[in-house]
C-alpha cells in the first residue's frame, strides 16, 4: 500500500489539479498530440504484433505492398492493384 500512496502523491504533484473547468478544457484543446491517419495506425498496430516491413507469413513470403481499392458504391468496392 505504501508504494501506491507514494505513486499517487507523485502524480498529484506533477499535475496541477487546482484549475477551473474552462482552464482544463483549454489545456486539453491546446494539447498537441498528433492523431494518426488510417495507414499510420495500421502500421503501428502491425509493428506492435512483430511486423518489420517485410512480407507476412512464417517465411516472409507474403505481399509487401498494400492492396489498392476503389469504391464502386456506398457499400462495395473492387481491388484495382495488387
Amino acid at each position: 500500500m505504501k508504494k501506491e500512496d507514494e505513486k499517487r502523491q507523485q502524480l498529484t504533484q506533477q499535475v496541477d489539479l487546482d484549475v477551473s473547468g474552462e482552464e482544463a478544457f483549454l489545456m486539453r484543446a491546446n494539447n498537441t498530440t498528433k492523431k494518426l491517419t488510417g495507414k499510420e495506425k495500421a502500421k503501428q498496430m502491425m509493428e506492435k504484433m512483430g511486423w518489420g516491413g517485410k512480407g507476412l507469413g512464417i517465411d516472409e513470403q507474403g505481399i509487401t505492398t498494400p492492396l489498392i481499392h476503389q469504391k464502386t458504391s456506398k457499400t462495395a468496392g473492387k481491388i484495382i492493384q495488387s
